[in-house]
């Protein structure tokens, strides 16, 4: 029965996503498994978590990111094309599927489609711009893990948040790969199926001709936004992951040595030392990424309210696209919650802190004139209302702020569904 329930808890982790047993070996072949993957979409032009631009191949990375870049154009390009014009040699010469349907369903899922690529390709773009100015450095924090495998010390963490640390990074590595195997098998499959569904506007050879032309262009300039899509998120959520672990590892120190930081100067000042530290290098990566963050929040939200506004217009109608594109921005919207929530925990874990170093500088009688203001400087800084994430300059993200996306988006959707049906 014991081998049973081993075994079934194996399989379950397995399917997770989760790592079995306490070595790191099977997470560092993860690691450099999707770093591949990424690297072949070309998400990085400085080869991914490594962020060391390779002499030698500089220009062959640059012409291979020139071509993705004019297939993702020429794509957008197409769409807009086939959805404004109503010609039968455009239609003929753009391969276009739904030649002599102009329905208004037609024209949204058309909108649709050029919306989601246009947002995308310019994520794609401002991360390679990142990039190019050195903001994604704190990345390669991956590589040497892949290199040398999970050192708490170096982490900045302890123990007990360096393994969970770990098991975060395995699970969002691991999902990370399925989600891009299979986004590219569906869209590859619906790709061709929406060829095969409206195969009649393909009557002549040169219609099917202009078909094979265009599908393998369409295909590579789909995998390469979704995949880096997904590569940002992965990278940037595990990095936000370890800086959670690097709060919480402070606050237990806090916890557990309180007494001894108390009445020792020297672990007063370490700790002070150590906390200015983190709070810099938080601050930093707030300033780096904050716009960043703001175009992807304002990116989603709009996507995906966009697709839940065509389903209402269309009244969920019984086509499996509409029901699809509904049950999406659903998961979408739930899915940024999910974000806007945890990426508020470091508003949180800061008012604790606060609390802590409340606490801790009351029976720091021992200590010195100078740690002691230090500590005054750390109940400033931590007492601010400019703590935590921010959102470019909008607003700092709270857990308050998950109803305020709520309460916005439902009555955005709700104004304009009253204002089409008017």
């Amino acid at each position: 029965m014991h081998k049973f329930n081993n075994k079934l808890r194996k399989y379950a982790f397995k399917v997770i996503g989760l790592p079995i047993g306490s070595s790191d070996y099977p997470t560092r072949k993860v690691l450099l498994h999707f770093n591949k993957i990424c690297n072949f979409f070309l998400t990085s032009l400085r080869n991914g978590h490594e962020q060391d631009e390779n002499h030698q191949q500089r220009l062959r990375v640059r012409m291979q990111n020139i071509f993705l870049r004019s297939t993702i154009i020429f794509t957008i390009v197409r769409i807009t094309l086939g959805m404004s014009v109503e010609n039968y040699y455009f239609d003929l010469f753009l391969a276009n599927p739904f030649s002599g349907n102009k329905s208004m369903k037609v024209f949204l899922f058309l909108f649709l489609m050029d919306l989601a690529f246009i947002c995308l390709f310019l994520l794609r773009e401002y991360c390679l711009h990142l990039e190019g100015i050195g903001r994604f450095q704190i990345f390669k924090v991956f590589h040497r893990i892949q290199r040398q495998g999970f050192n708490h010390t170096q982490l900045g963490l302890s123990y007990k948040q360096c393994k969970l640390f770990h098991k975060i990074l395995h699970f969002m590595m691991v999902n990370s790969i399925r989600i891009i195997s299979n986004t590219i098998i569906l869209l590859l499959l619906s790709t061709i199926g929406l060829k095969v569904l409206n195969f009649a506007s393909f009557s002549t050879a040169a219609h099917f001709v202009f078909l094979l032309v265009h599908l393998p262009i369409e295909c590579v300039s789909i995998f390469t936004v979704s995949v880096n899509f997904t590569s940002l998120v992965t990278n940037f959520g595990s990095y936000v992951a370890l800086e959670s672990r690097r709060f919480n590892t402070l606050i237990e120190l806090i916890d557990e040595n309180i007494v001894t930081i108390s009445s020792d100067s020297a672990a007063f000042r370490k700790m002070n030392r150590r906390v200015v530290y983190v709070f810099n290098h938080f601050d930093r990566l707030d300033s780096d990424f904050k716009y960043l963050l703001q175009y992807f929040f304002i990116m989603v939200s709009v996507a995906a309210d966009f697709s839940f506004f065509v389903a209402i217009i269309l009244d969920f109608d019984s086509d499996i696209v509409t029901q699809t594109v509904a049950f999406n921005s659903i998961i979408i919207q739930i899915t940024n919650i999910i974000a806007y929530y945890l990426f508020a925990h470091f508003y949180q874990k800061t008012i604790d802190m606060h609390k802590r170093y409340v606490s801790m500088l009351l029976n720091a009688g021992s200590a010195s004139l100078v740690d002691k203001l230090k500590a005054l400087e750390i109940l400033d800084r931590t007492g601010s209302p400019y703590v935590g994430l921010s959102i470019g300059d909008f607003c700092r993200l709270k857990r308050s702020t998950c109803i305020f996306y709520i309460l916005e988006n439902a009555s955005f959707l709700m104004l304009l569904t009253c204002n089409i049906r008017a």
